[in-house]
């Protein structure tokens, strides 16, 4: 199973959102990082079919999706960034409705959602309707219909924005179990969101790929870059500029405060620090 972008671009008028994006997606999870204006959206869309890319072409086991169309599809689960639910439905009577978009009889419809709303911890809400469902029961019920058709390829956009940390959590974890033998493709610019289930992450920055690699492998790349100082509160507008600043943490005796730079923070008795995929976002991006 193979998704390949080739040289992908999308320009609007004089604006390039994405800029000669190739990558070779196979099974696995793969965190898509940037900041908003990124490109990560625009990706999202081309690979979803819901785009036309300026130039390039995105391909599905060596086919060109575009001529594969429907057929491309149909390998296709997504869970938009916004949360799109019907709000009267009830939640057996949406995922029926999907089922039957993606074209399942009815027999293999009940038969997954059965299965389905059991992965994502909603077989009690079957029958309640969607407008009493909390934001993460409706993104666990955006990601049960994108899982209808026992889809290769699964696209989530922003899948925690608006979640409280508990829903975040609960989310992630669904997904890396639901993750086995497929292609997951997680953006987002909650580098949280992607930290413990992603097997590859790719950063990017102005529609370009910057930094891409296992999370071990990029946070190997900023070894000694990352130092913990204490400082006093009226030396952190200075860090901030001259500096990358991470977390800053009030203590008794001044601030601690974790920079990321690629020199040693004179002035300061400083503590080297193992780098974590945030360092690495604060670093590269």
């Amino acid at each position: 199973m193979k998704l390949y972008s080739e040289s992908i671009s999308k320009q609007y008028g004089t604006n390039k959102a994405l800029k000669e994006f190739s990558y070779e997606f196979t099974p696995g999870v793969y965190g898509l990082l940037g900041p908003n204006g990124a490109g990560k959206s625009t990706l999202m869309n081309i690979m979803t079919d819901n785009l036309k890319q300026t130039s390039g072409v995105l391909k599905y086991e060596g086919e060109d999706i575009h001529e594969l169309g429907r057929r491309y599809r149909r390998h296709l689960g997504y869970v938009p960034q916004q949360q799109q639910v019907f709000p009267g439905f009830t939640l057996r009577r949406f995922l029926l409705y999907i089922a039957g978009l993606k074209g399942l009889d009815r027999k293999t419809a009940f038969e997954q959602i059965t299965t389905i709303v059991g992965k994502v911890n909603l077989e009690d809400v079957l029958d309640r309707k969607l407008s009493s469902f909390s934001g993460g029961m409706k993104q666990r019920a955006l990601l049960a219909q994108a899982l209808l058709g026992n889809p290769d390829i699964i696209i989530l956009d922003e899948p925690t924005a608006g979640l409280d940390p508990n829903e975040r959590i609960r989310f992630r974890n669904i997904v890396s179990k639901v993750a086995f033998e497929r292609i997951v493709i997680i953006a987002t610019h909650v580098v949280s969101d992607i930290r413990f289930i992603a097997n590859k992450v790719i950063i990017m920055d102005k529609g370009s790929i910057i930094a891409e690699g296992a999370p071990w492998e990029l946070c190997e790349g900023i070894n000694g870059k990352v130092f913990e100082i204490t400082a006093e509160e009226k030396d952190i507008p200075e860090l901030e500029k001259d500096f990358k600043v991470g977390d800053m943490v009030k203590e008794r005796d001044g601030i601690r405060v974790r920079i990321v730079s690629d020199r040693v923070p004179y002035g300061y008795e400083y503590v080297e620090k193992e780098p974590d995929l945030e360092d690495v976002y604060l670093y590269r991006v």
